[in-house]
């Protein structure tokens, strides 16, 4: 169920003059996010920094209240338009910059504006980062970011390991472009590396082998090759339910298990860097349009939105439904009108073609046209994250809830 405030607003924002309009809009809660960087500062290792994934959600007041939360460390940004929002609220030395395809305006870019880190990705970038930073003769920081042999199972996202990828370094040519770096490409240091293995994993246990995976792997190329790995990113990983099911991905036993990983390897004194972007924002976004039309197709029903895939394409692409409410509004209908009481129905938006869907068999205890069927779990990989100028309709409009000081 939606919490009674957060309903409150939606409710507000409907009644607002600019939503007669354009009848959809997102709202992020504040709130939400506070709570789930409580859970990151009570759990987590001490020598653990959290960097937030800006592609889940770089709206400018989310970016605002992660730069001033003491749990928020640092930004990881892959192009140089998050590079100009992130500026705008980080310090350059607290900015990294991912990423399989960096151009030469963006690598530019980085080194001047004197971001801590660029994660790089292979030798053409390794050359390429060589090359501009002799041109402005200085040094640059980079993470190795390495494809390891270890493949994550249970990742309820996307994997980005132990499989064919565009993503980083093969683990098994590791050691030798480490030592072509360090032999022809002195502008270049390497403070550590970056493996990222998957996303949306809610076993705890799946990501404590991976993580240990990398910790070992790491540990063995120190003492292969003449160097020490100050930094060592683990990317993110942990998931969010979508299901309903009531799932919680254990911080808590996944964070004991790393401290005991970090001692053991002696590595106190090494900064490991979370990139955390679904579990710090997912929660807090709510996807709200109103509903236009209730159809009944060959004996199946279907819910029509003013928003469709051009304003949240995420269970599209994903084929995972995310958690709908209904608001019931006491708008004026239309006589004999099509309702729905307790049925299976596809969640549909307005666009030209059959796959813009929302959501696939969904079960709807009551909705009639006029109500605002929320999307909920929606903070991440939602507005930005879908083709908003496909057929040119209106852009969602974005809002977020603050927070008071008793929360």
């Amino acid at each position: 169920m939606i919490d009674k405030r957060i309903a409150k607003r939606i409710i507000s924002l409907c009644a607002e003059d600019k939503f007669k309009n354009n009848p959809a809009f997102y709202l992020y809660d504040l709130v939400s996010v506070k709570k789930q960087l409580g859970y990151l500062e009570k759990f987590l290792p001490k020598n653990v920094s959290v960097y937030y994934a800006m592609k889940a959600n770089p709206h400018k007041e989310v970016l605002r209240f992660l730069s001033e939360h003491k749990r928020c460390n640092g930004i990881e940004i892959a192009s140089k338009g998050e590079l100009d929002k992130a500026l705008k609220y980080f310090n350059a030395e607290n900015i990294c910059f991912t990423g399989p395809g960096k151009t030469i305006y963006e690598l530019k870019a980085s080194l001047d504006s004197s971001i801590e880190l660029i994660n790089l990705e292979s030798l053409t970038e390794a050359r390429r980062i060589n090359e501009i930073a002799e041109s402005k003769c200085k040094v640059v920081d980079v993470l190795i970011r390495v494809n390891s042999n270890y493949c994550v199972h249970g990742a309820t996202s996307t994997n980005m390991a132990g499989l064919s990828t565009k993503f980083g370094i093969e683990e098994d040519d590791l050691i030798g472009s480490i030592k072509i770096i360090q032999k022809e490409m002195p502008f270049i240091k390497i403070k550590g590396f970056h493996v990222f293995g998957a996303s949306g994993i809610m076993d705890s246990d799946v990501l404590i082998d991976y993580t240990n995976s990398v910790l070992d792997l790491v540990s063995n190329v120190e003492k292969e090759v003449n160097i020490k790995a100050e930094i060592i990113d683990l990317g993110g990983g942990f998931g969010i339910d979508y299901t309903k099911k009531n799932q919680i991905f254990d911080l808590e036993s996944y964070s004991s298990h790393l401290k005991e990983s970090i001692d053991k390897l002696g590595y106190n004194d090494r900064k490991i860097i979370l990139e955390l972007g679904r579990y710090i924002v997912g929660e807090c976004g709510y996807y709200c349009s109103e509903i236009l039309d209730i159809k009944e197709s060959k004996g199946k029903k279907y819910i029509i939105m003013s928003g469709g895939v051009n304003h949240l394409n995420r269970p599209n692409v994903t084929g995972e439904n995310q958690p709908i409410e209904i608001i019931p509004r006491d708008e004026e209908q239309f006589p004999n009108i099509m309702n729905i009481s307790g049925e299976i129905v596809d969640v549909c938006g307005p666009l030209c073609f059959a796959e813009d869907k929302l959501g696939k068999k969904i079960f709807i205890k009551s909705a009639k046209i006029g109500d605002i069927l929320v999307v909920t779990k929606a903070g991440a990989y939602g507005c930005t994250g879908s083709p908003l100028d496909f057929l040119s309709h209106p852009h969602p409009e974005e809002y977020y809830e603050t927070i008071t000081e008793d929360e």
